[in-house]
C-alpha cells in the first residue's frame, strides 16, 4: 500500500525493469575484415590438415555453443593457432607493421625495428621478428624463400613462414595472412597470370619451391639487408 504522506511504496525488486549493460558498438576497420577473413580461411586449412573446427567454430543445432572433446594432438594445433592470431594482432594491427617492398637500410635492421615498434620494415627482417615471437610462445616456424622452378617468375613475397607439418605459410606481405600450399601456385606465374601458359604446379613442385633457410642464410640475408 501507499506510505503515510502520500508517497508511493517502490514495487518489488522482481517487478522491477531489467538493467541490462550495453557495450557501445565499435566499427570494424578494413584490418579487421582482413582478420576475420584470415581466420576463417585458417580454420579451413586447419580442417583440412587433420585438425578440429577453428576454436568456437563449432555449434550445435540449437545454436548453442557445442561441446567438444579434443585430443592432445587437437588441443596443440589450436593453441597454436591462437598463438599466431595473437602475434598477427600485436604486429599488424597494435604496432601497425607493414611490409616494405623495397625497404631502406633503416628499415631493414632488425635494432632500428624494434627501437621504432611500428611502421614501414622489410618483409625479411618482420618474418624474423615474428618467428622469434611465435618460438617464444612454443610455435616453431621455419623461414622460407620462394625460388620459382624454370619457366616462372615470382609473383608473390620473397620470403614466407612455413608452419610445420601442416603446410601453412605466412604472408608477411599481406599482414601476416595464412595460406595453403595450393595458394603458393599464384605467387609462381607461368606467363599468362595463373600458370596456364606452362602447365600447374604439382603438390611436389610447390613444396620444392619453398626452400628452407639455415641460419647461416638467415644471418647472411640479415646483413645484405642492412
Amino acid at each position: 500500500g501507499a506510505a503515510a504522506g502520500g508517497a508511493a511504496t517502490p514495487p518489488p525488486r522482481s517487478a522491477r525493469e531489467p538493467f541490462e549493460l550495453v557495450p557501445p558498438a565499435v566499427p570494424r576497420s578494413p584490418k579487421s575484415a582482413l582478420r576475420r577473413r584470415s581466420s576463417e580461411r585458417a580454420g579451413a586449412a586447419w580442417a583440412a590438415s587433420g585438425g578440429s573446427s577453428p576454436p568456437g567454430g563449432k555449434t550445435s543445432l540449437s545454436g548453442s555453443p557445442a561441446l567438444r572433446v579434443l585430443s592432445a594432438a587437437a588441443a596443440g594445433r589450436v593453441s597454436q593457432e591462437n598463438a599466431l592470431h595473437a602475434i598477427q594482432l600485436l604486429l599488424f594491427d597494435v604496432l601497425d607493421f607493414h611490409a616494405a617492398p623495397e625497404p631502406t637500410p633503416e628499415q631493414a635492421s632488425l635494432p632500428d625495428l624494434l627501437r621504432r615498434r611500428g611502421g614501414a620494415a622489410s618483409i625479411f627482417s618482420l618474418c624474423v621478428l615474428y618467428a622469434t615471437l611465435a618460438r617464444k610462445l612454443g610455435v616453431g616456424l621455419q623461414l622460407v624463400r620462394l625460388s620459382p622452378p624454370p619457366g616462372r617468375t615470382l609473383r608473390g613475397p620473397p620470403f614466407l613462414l612455413a608452419l610445420g607439418p601442416a603446410e601453412l605459410f605466412i604472408d608477411i606481405l599481406a599482414a601476416g595472412r595464412l595460406r595453403t600450399l595450393s595458394d603458393l601456385a599464384q605467387f609462381l606465374d607461368g606467363g599468362d597470370g595463373d600458370g596456364g601458359a606452362v602447365g600447374r604446379l604439382s603438390p611436389a613442385q610447390l613444396r620444392a619451391a619453398a626452400k628452407p633457410l639455415d641460419l647461416r642464410a638467415v644471418c647472411l640475408q640479415l646483413v645484405r639487408e642492412s
